[in-house]
């Protein structure tokens, strides 16, 4: 047995179960219907060259590439001295992955992604996921990007460039403010950057798109207040219009406890109701 057949049980992916398994059994599953022997004896070698790098990397092109679409051959040009890391495989969403790199050539792609890490991938695919996957959200890739650290940078622009406009939301619910309801005080937001955390509890936009949630605010589509404790924002409150007023449509806050969060934001439901009503 040779050294790469006695180490494969080192490739990472745990859905990849080495266990009773030899190498060509492994290699079987990881390129599923594509295998042949041809191509296990291309992945064998690559694999003596690159080690479990290559079986790491080979794995997340699996994920995001079409191989009956890919030319195959571009994989073994690839450069895998260096593993994807494994946390953006975690972190990966084929959709998003498209969205972001379509029409993007894809040895440069491989080239980007080897440069990334999770905080980098977490950033951007959530800006993008929460945006609708946007169009404009492309120009803001720069062409000649040699990292994925660079287009981090030009979406982090975007956000600091979002985060630079406030605006007044002058909300019809300024009258709730400093309101106690149970243990909590009503906060009523009156500019946009009062928004970020409404975004994060609400799971809206993230805390992105600011400036589309603060025209729903103005608009009067949405009111939104946070319920305080400590100082401390515990839930943003979100009040769409009705016939005769305001009424709670979500609740969300940061306890773990799930279930005595539902319970509890049934009765701050009633009450936020009840002295929307009586103010």
């Amino acid at each position: 047995m040779n050294k790469l057949e006695k180490n494969y049980h080192l490739f990472p992916l745990p859905e990849f179960k080495t266990e009773g398994k030899d190498f060509h059994e492994l290699i079987q599953d990881l390129t599923g219907p594509m295998f042949s022997k041809d191509l296990l004896k291309r992945v064998e070698s690559a694999t003596h060259k690159y080690g479990v790098n290559f079986l790491n990397n080979f794995y997340f092109l699996r994920q995001v590439y079409d191989f009956e679409k890919l030319n195959i051959d571009l994989i073994f040009e690839m450069d895998h001295s260096k593993a994807i890391d494994r946390s953006v495989i975690d972190q990966l969403d084929p959709l998003t992955f498209d969205f972001l790199f379509q029409g993007v050539d894809q040895i440069r792609v491989f080239d980007l992604i080897t440069s990334a890490h999770e905080k980098m991938v977490y950033d951007i695919f959530a800006l993008i996921d929460q945006n609708s996957k946007s169009e404009n959200l492309k120009v803001l890739i720069p062409k000649s990007a040699q990292s994925f650290g660079e287009i981090h940078d030009a979406f982090q622009r975007y956000v600091a460039q979002l985060r630079n406009t406030n605006r007044s939301l002058d909300q019809k619910i300024s009258y709730l403010q400093g309101k106690n309801i149970l243990e909590f005080e009503i906060e009523v937001p009156s500019m946009s950057h009062d928004l970020y955390d409404s975004c994060k509890l609400l799971d809206e936009i993230f805390t992105y798109d600011i400036k589309r949630l603060a025209s729903k605010v103005v608009s009067g589509e949405i009111q939104i207040l946070y319920l305080i404790k400590n100082d401390t924002r515990i839930y943003a409150v979100e009040l769409i219009p009705i016939p005769d007023g305001l009424r709670v449509n979500r609740i969300k806050g940061m306890s773990k406890e799930v279930q005595a969060e539902i319970e509890l934001s049934k009765v701050l439901r009633e009450n936020i109701n009840k002295i929307i009503v009586e103010s």
